[in-house]
Parts: structure tokens; sequence; C-alpha cells
């Protein structure tokens, strides 16, 4: 979070969140050691190649620019409105298969608050994708410090939260209790999450991917129930070059991908902020260590790369760009742009990062079949989407 908004700003956000609950339709949801790491890059994408694609589907055709609500002013578990430590990071779309009566249901959002220096404790429900907010983590726990991003495992009715300044993961019922802290040698300040539980196409081999803040190296993290409980191995699976002394890779996997002309199953795309581009890992949920990944896409107009989401229509990357507060949208299988949204005019001051607002993402489908993407604005506190 770089500005706050003054008390008449956030009364103004408030009164948007509740005069807009039930105005919008909810989207339709379509420790192991590793001692070494191989550094070679494979096919590196041209910079700033253009695709003539943009339009209907893309993010050149998301025109409307709406506030979902206040990720600051929030209700609590009494039913109050309080004030929280926000500066909104990750967010997520809640998919199908979360089962009924556990809190969450199918088209809920979450966002992560991690809070002015890192110090935030909360998580944001917005149910049906509208606001009001409503904390999530309503069990107080002090494990949860700085949490960065947000994954739902369907399957399990399980959410999972990395907390970059409590450095560990937390897996949370869908009614917010805390069911696990999980911490290992492996785990640096964890950031980015992505998963490939819970959904029809997983693999065989469940697993939840990391990135640590602290080191830039991509962790896989997988469950395994014992007798006393659930186990989970942490093992190191890839590593980028830092960018500063914090290095945000956000993460996003899917079952099958073109990759620059290449079909490839179990992919893990992460962002690569040192070369403002994205690298892919295939086979992400069996392989062991791949270095630095294939390049995707590296170069302009993507400038500070942060995070990045799936486009459900057409299987892009829809990229953070948190120098320019824009979203960069780039087709994997031939590595060009396809189009290019800014969702915040503030100027970033890219010595001290004051101004850089644009965040966590997700990106779905409306009840018509729409691209809607929403992210958010740290800048302002608040969950945005855009629509067509």
């Amino acid at each position: 979070m770089r500005y706050r908004l003054g008390i008449l700003g956030l009364a103004v956000i408030a009164l948007a969140s509740i005069a807009g609950a039930g105005s919008r339709s909810a989207p339709k949801i379509a420790a192991m050691s590793v001692a070494t790491f191989a550094s070679a890059r494979q096919g590196d994408a041209q910079t700033e190649q253009r695709d003539d694609r943009g339009g209907a589907g893309t993010i050149a055709g998301l025109r409307h620019l709406s506030v979902v609500g206040s990720t600051q002013l929030i209700v609590d578990g009494a039913g109050h409105t309080q004030s929280v430590d926000a500066n909104p990071y990750g967010v997520i779309v809640v998919p199908a298969g979360v089962g009924t009566g556990h809190g969450l249901a199918a088209g809920d959002l979450l966002v992560t608050n991690i809070g002015g220096e890192d110090q935030g404790t909360t998580v944001a429900r917005f149910p049906a994708s509208q606001g009001p907010g409503h904390l999530f983590n309503v069990q107080a726990d002090n494990a949860t410090l700085g949490p960065a991003n947000v994954v739902v495992d369907a399957g399990r009715s399980a959410v999972w939260v990395s907390n970059a300044t409590g450095n560990n993961l937390q897996v949370f019922s869908a009614g917010g209790a805390v069911l696990a802290t999980i911490q290992d040698a492996h785990l640096n300040h964890p950031w980015g999450l992505a998963t490939n539980l819970g959904g029809e196409d997983a693999p065989a081999a469940p697993a939840v991917f990391t990135s640590n803040v602290a080191d830039a190296t991509i962790e896989r993290v997988v469950p395994r129930a014992g007798t006393t409980g659930t186990a989970y191995t942490v093992t190191p699976i890839g590593r980028l070059g830092m960018a500063g002394d914090k290095t945000k890779i956000g993460l996003a996997w899917v079952p099958r991908a073109t990759v620059k002309g290449r079909a490839m199953a179990d992919v893990l795309f992460a962002v690569d902020p040192a070369t403002n581009g994205v690298v892919a890992y295939p086979n992400a949920s069996t392989a062991g260590p791949a270095g630095a990944g294939i390049t995707v896409f590296r170069g302009r107009p993507v400038n500070l790369p942060n995070e990045v989401a799936v486009n459900p229509l057409n299987g892009d990357l829809i990229i953070t760009d948190l120098n320019d507060n824009n979203l960069v949208e780039v087709s994997p299988a031939n590595g060009r742009v396809v189009g290019t949204r800014q969702v915040d005019n503030a100027p970033v001051d890219l010595q001290t990062g004051n101004g850089s607002a644009l965040l966590g993402l997700a990106a779905t489908t409306d009840g018509h079949g729409n691209l809607v993407v929403y992210f958010a604005d740290d800048n302002m506190n608040t969950l945005n989407v855009l629509s067509p």
C-alpha cells in the first residue's frame, strides 16, 4: 500500500460496497533437499511482438472498471464493520466443488491483506463476488502475518494462504479456522501460490506451489495423509534471478498449455521480475529441479511483473505490471503481446515503489461467458473488477 484514503474516501467506498450488494451477477466458474539447480534458460521470446487477436475475450475488450468493495472496511464475525490493516495483495475466485454449508461458496472472492510494512493479519471474503467484504479468518492466529496470496483446494474445501512475514503456509477450513501451519527449511518467506488440487483435470500427484520472496526459489508442497494426520513435503523445483532484496514471483497452474508451439501438460507459470518475463515449468507436479524454466516471454511492455492469471477463454497469460500499473496479456503459444490495459493512473516512483497499485488478480467468466478480471488496488485498498 502506497497511499491511504481519507475518512471521506473510505466512507464513499463503504457506501458503494453496500449499495452494490445484489446488483452484480456472480461469475460462472467454468521436506526434501535438492542441492543444485540447472541454470540454462530455454526458448527466449522476442520482445514486444504484437498479436492482432486483441478484442473480445481479451483484456482489450474490458471497458468497464468498477469497485467491488473495500478491503479495509470489512464486516467482522459479529456483523460489525471494522477497519483493518489492509494493503490487498492476493485474489482468488472460489471454484466450483466447495461443499455447501462450509462458509465458502463457488463464486466467492478471497483477498489477502498483507498490511502496512507487511504486518497485516486478515483475509477478506466477498460473497458471490460482491461487497461488502467479510472477515474470512475469524479465528485470530499469530502465524497469520503478512498474508500475501491465497488458493483454494475445492476437493477438500480448504484454503491455503502464504504468510510472507510469518514465513509459513497455512491451511484453513472453508469456515476460516486454521487446520495446519506449515514451516519448513525450504520456505523462505513464501509469496506466490498456485495449486493443482481439486479440479477435474487434477493430476495424480496433488500439489500446491509456492515461491519465496527472499531467495526467488519455487517450491512444490505435497500433502500426504497419514495415520497421525497430514504431512507436507516441500521440494524446491525452480530458481529465478533476484530482483532487488525482495522478489515477488506470482504463480499460475494449468493442466495443459501450448508454450512456444509445444504442447505441454501439468504446466506451472511463474513471473520473472528480474527479466520482466514469464517462465513455464512443464510436468510441475512430478518433475525434479528445473532451474530457470522455459521462457515464455520477456521484455517490454511488461515492467516489473508481480502476478499472473490465465484467461479462461483462450489460455493467454494476464500479467500485473508494478511499475506502470498495467495489465498485459501475452499468448504463451507464441510469446506475443495480445493487449495492454492501464487500471490505475497513479505515477510510480521507481526508487521507492510509491504509487505501485496493481498486485493480485484473478480471471474468470461471468454468467454470459464473458471474460471478467478481478484485481486488488493497493493504492485505494479496494477490490476492483474489469468487465466488458
